[in-house]
């Protein structure tokens, strides 16, 4: 029994020290989790710190180029409403004395 329970430990601890299999189970965690994990020790810390992924699921680190083209193709769409012309700004009523 002994040893059962001392190889569990090792198997944990080597688990814990591959940073990939780090990364991935602290993406499936909510942000405020991942940031209180940065807290657990150096290498979960070191592991945050130079992940891209973890940087931009913090929004540490901008997101990826395709994603920054597809909010700037938004901006182009013909659905965006466009400034209020200056005739359809003289149309609305204002009346003083009601205040």
């Amino acid at each position: 029994m002994a040893t059962e329970e001392a190889t569990d430990g090792v198997a944990g601890a080597q688990l814990a020290s591959i940073a990939e299999l780090v990364e991935m189970i602290l993406l499936s965690l909510p942000l405020s989790d991942i940031l209180l994990a940065q807290r657990v020790d150096r290498t979960w810390k070191h592991v945050i710190d130079t992940s891209p992924q973890l940087q931009r699921a913090l929004f540490f680190a901008p997101a990826t180029d395709s994603t920054m083209a597809l909010v700037g193709d938004l901006g182009s769409s013909t659905n965006v409403p466009a400034e209020p012309s200056a005739a359809s700004a003289g149309t609305r009523s204002t009346n003083p004395s009601r205040f």
